[in-house]
């Protein structure tokens, strides 16, 4: 067994990310010793050397998460272009908060970041709500009504009379 420590054989030189990418790594001889290490760490242990500058840690936590990370968005938008969306931008801010990873499950941690962008998008299309040019009646006026939050003629009469 070798009593190298996975940091050091994973090195910490930083290059451009890969964009995950699925591997058929089912044949003998095709996974590099680096690759094979990292493929047997935890995701802590994942973490901890992606946010010391291991791009492969990174590439292999991505792996492990993207598909729950996608199925978890598009739940929650029902979109499936904004589900892609939301997993890349997630995975992105994720990359640049691993400096304050504190530990625990990454999983849960990368899932925390997903589920309150997913929110943040929803959040942003309740306040953009528009009325369809479908929804108008036949006399050119709107099909809903929208609410006067001003004060209503019988009240500032009544109003006026005291």
């Amino acid at each position: 067994m070798n009593d190298t420590p996975p940091a050091a054989l994973l090195g910490s030189e930083r290059t451009s990310i890969k964009p995950p990418v699925a591997v058929d790594r089912s044949m003998a001889g095709m996974t590099t010793d680096v690759e094979s290490t990292v493929q047997l760490m935890d995701e802590q242990t994942l973490a901890y050397l992606a946010a010391a500058g291991n791009l492969e840690a990174f590439n292999q936590l991505v792996e492990r998460v993207q598909a729950c990370g996608y199925s978890t968005a598009y739940r929650l938008v029902n979109d499936e272009e904004a589900a892609a969306d939301l997993l890349q931008e997630s995975l992105i801010k994720t990359f640049r908060a691993l400096s304050t990873y504190r530990g625990g499950s990454f999983k849960s941690w990368f899932l925390r970041i997903l589920i309150n962008n997913c929110y943040d998008l929803l959040r942003r299309q309740k306040r953009r709500a528009v009325v369809s040019l479908d929804d108008l009646t036949s006399e050119g006026e709107p099909a809903l009504e929208v609410a006067d939050r001003g004060e209503r003629p019988e009240d500032h009469v009544e109003r006026m009379e005291l």
